[in-house]
């Protein structure tokens, strides 16, 4: 079993020139971490590395690799800030992969061994990256400097199917509760020299919450030849999707009805292209040239109503809109506002391109009779994005959905454009020392430019230039104690450049509305992470793979969204506001026999602040004139401190199949309680079930039951002012959740030939 990221580039202890591309993986003993390669086999790695193959994949209940990561990876917590399938925030030993701005990104996402974070924030869209498309998963766990920018919890790297891979066509129907329906076709083949494989991923839904519904269509081609020591690979995405994510609800609210929502809608649409090409080539027997060119363009657009944040003016002006200092407010015509405007759209347009390359040299060399394993590379990727955002008056309906007015905020343009240059140097070396130890030394050279402009002319103070450079590096070791077991520790130094979307919202005296309104552009330090980790795995006759790992991992300069208001708290700006840490213990453990098959993964994480600082949180109930001090051991909101995940698969009979699934997971606190003053969210366990059964090798049944026990349960929380919208309810409660989904009934029938 293997992990790759772009391309498995091999580099064994077997002289022999590899014959095929097969081949070669079967006589994996080293496989190199670089953005072409993402991991390296579980046993010899100097990381903490999961991997999760075609088979793993198949068995993952939901549309997006997302929902595999949720299911199956160990030291991965998810959480449904938005409540939509298709967009959660997935972290990684409390690192963050989330498609929202407004999040402190920690987790680099390859496809193919192109970097996917989106240029203007480095958010992941999950909901372009269908789980039918992937071949492999691998988890890199870890600050790797290696991966680049960003890589402070570690990597997420995806190898796509081709023709060689996945020779076969395929189609499978679904039919779910809440009218869920999705359809996947696939075809895939090759003549050995040339492959093709091709499909088409559509799912909609319309969701356990009212005015929820969503649609996601993609498609996906790859192109690819072979011969004794070359392969060349282009691959074709292709994604439209339109997501509704109403996001938390007051808990007075969530307490009567889980079904509703708070405002509405929330609208995001995503409309992708991308085009890779990859190219591998053997020179002699031990030296590999590996190269990846990319072009990516995706336009995000958002429709988000809410309450308005203007208030009633004061007489002489009581009938109109006044701003934060009294002043009544004009439209986009130069007329005041009518004070029954209480509610606004904010509307925004991030057109996002996206290129870049890498070319990377892989050698098998002895020097002065010690083995060495080398990775030498270099990495270019611009990005722009052109971002233009709006705030209409609206007012709210009976059902809390807000209208269009066509009038607008005369204040609230934004009109942005902004440019990102990233470079790496990288080199490791993987020396054998002796035939049970091997060092690794890593390190890389990144530089960052950013590029700020106003486009409107109106806000010159958004204009800024910012360069971020860094040299970073690690160290660590294979150790193998016997012919099962082996010993592995290291100390990596990894960092992340400050974001646009950050540098453009940095402001405290000019807070911004995520997504939309940007009002300065100060600047702000990059984040360092040092990370040190030591682990033990192997294999037992009862288990096929076993893995417990220590690790700690601090972050100087940690940034984070200081909310300054907003019904949502969505009103704020971005800060160097402490150093941070994570300490974790995680244990991973995988088996199967002849009638079962099984895997358990726990993780413990300590994530803490680690300096005295105020938070900005005005509607949190403990709060002084709208701030808390926040002392050094205070858990990071949003991060559970306990999960755990199991599953069994018993096979009945040679065609029938059961499974069982369960997540636990911990109390953790609301976002803005970084001073844990208030309640955590409760602790919950979900059960998930299937039966599958395979009628012949061509047609096969499952029917899916996630939830089975109906359990109610919360992901996420944070503080928001629900008396702007229920009047009702006062001022008794400031807590806002994001309820889990119900027990949820899925049928699915796949052909295969």
């Amino acid at each position: 079993m293997y992990c790759s990221g772009a391309s498995s580039v091999v580099i064994t202890d077997d002289k022999s020139e590899p014959d095929a591309v097969s081949t070669v993986l079967e006589e994996i003993q080293v496989l190199g971490i670089a953005p072409l390669s993402s991991a390296i086999s579980s046993d010899k790695s100097s990381h903490a590395i999961q991997i999760f193959n075609a088979q793993d994949i198949a068995k993952t209940v939901g549309y997006s690799i997302a929902q595999l990561l949720e299911q199956q990876a160990g030291s991965i917590t998810s959480n449904a800030a938005q409540n939509n399938p298709l967009q959660p925030d997935i972290r990684l030993r409390g690192f963050t992969a989330s498609p929202l701005l407004g999040v402190s990104q920690g987790v680099v996402v390859y496809q193919n061994g192109v970097r996917i974070n989106e240029t203007f924030g480095d958010t992941v869209n999950w909901d372009l990256l269908p789980s039918s498309t992937v071949e492999s998963v691998g988890v890199v766990a870890g600050s790797n400097p290696v991966l680049g920018l960003n890589a402070l919890g570690g990597a997420i790297t995806l190898k796509t199917k081709d023709g060689f891979s996945t020779p076969q066509r395929t189609m499978a129907l679904e039919y779910g509760s809440f009218e869920t329906h999705a359809l996947n076709i696939t075809s895939g083949g090759n003549n050995d020299s040339w492959g093709y494989f091709i499909t088409i991923d559509g799912m909609e839904e319309k969701g356990w919450r009212d005015f929820s519904n969503s649609q996601a269509l993609n498609a996906y081609a790859a192109l690819s030849w072979r011969d004794k020591s070359s392969e060349l690979d282009a691959y074709l995405n292709r994604g439209e999707t339109t997501l509704r994510g109403n996001g938390s609800v007051p808990e007075v609210l969530l307490n009567t009805a889980r079904h509703e929502v708070f405002t509405h809608p929330d609208i995001t649409k995503n409309n992708m292209s991308m085009a890779t090409l990859s190219f591998k080539h053997w020179f002699m027997k031990d030296t590999q040239l590996n190269m990846s060119f990319f072009y990516r363009d995706n336009v995000s657009d958002s429709f988000n109503g809410d309450a308005s944040e203007f208030d009633q003016c004061h007489p002489p002006f009581e009938f109109f809109l006044c701003g934060d200092e009294g002043n009544p407010i004009k439209d986009d015509r130069g007329h005041l506002v009518a004070d029954n405007f209480n509610a606004i759209n904010n509307r925004s347009k991030r057109a996002q391109k996206t290129w870049g390359s890498t070319v990377q040299l892989y050698t098998n060399q002895e020097l002065l009779g010690v083995a060495h394993h080398i990775i030498i590379g270099t990495d270019f990727l611009v990005g722009q994005t052109r971002f233009k955002s709006s705030v209409e008056f609206a007012e709210l309906t009976e059902s809390r959905s807000t209208t269009t007015s066509d009038f607008f905020d005369a204040e609230g343009f934004t009109d942005l454009r902004t440019e990102n240059q990233l470079g790496g140097l990288f080199f490791t070396d993987t020396i054998k020392l002796m035939p049970r130890l091997a060092v690794t030394l890593s390190t890389r050279y990144n530089s960052a430019q950013i590029q700020t402009e106003d486009q409107s002319g109106n806000r010159p103070e958004l204009d800024g230039r910012h360069r971020y450079s860094r040299l970073n590096s690690g160290l660590g070791m294979n150790y193998q104690l016997n012919p099962t077991t082996s010993l592995y520790a290291g100390v990596y130094q990894a960092s992340r450049a400050p974001t646009p979307v950050e540098l453009a919202c940095a402001h405290a005296d000019a807070p911004c509305n995520l997504p939309n309104t940007f009002l300065a552009d100060p600047p702000l330090d990059d984040v360092v992470s040092l990370s040190y980790e030591i682990g033990l795995r192997g294999e037992t006759e009862h288990v096929d793979q076993w893995h417990i790992g220590a690790f700690h991992t601090a972050n100087q300069d940690d940034i984070l969204f200081q909310t300054t208001g907003g019904v949502l708290s969505n009103q704020g700006f971005f800060t160097n506001a402490a150093d941070t840490q994570r300490v974790g213990l995680e244990i991973n453990l995988k088996g199967t026999t002849d009638d079962w098959a099984w895997f358990t993964n726990y993780s413990y994480l300590n994530a803490t602040f680690e300096d005295i600082f105020i938070s900005s949180s005005p509607n949190h109930p403990s709060a002084i004139n709208g701030v808390l001090e926040v002392n050094p051991g205070a858990r990071i909101p949003g991060i559970p401190e306990h999960n755990l995940k199991l599953g069994v698969s018993y096979y009945l009979s040679e065609r029938l199949t059961s499974r069982v699934e369960m997540l636990v997971n911990s109390g953790q606190y609301l976002r803005g309680d970084e001073a844990n003053l208030d309640a955590k969210i409760d602790s919950y366990f979900v059960l998930n079930t299937s039966l599958g059964y395979r009628f012949s090798d061509q047609f096969s049944f499952t029917i899916n039951i996630s939830n089975i026990l109906n359990k109610d349960y919360e992901s996420f929380g944070l503080y928001g002012e629900a008396s702007e919208v229920l009047e009702e309810v006062g001022t008794e409660t400031s807590r806002f959740l994001s309820p889990g989904m119900p027990r949820k009934f899925s049928m699915r029938l796949k052909l295969r030939w």
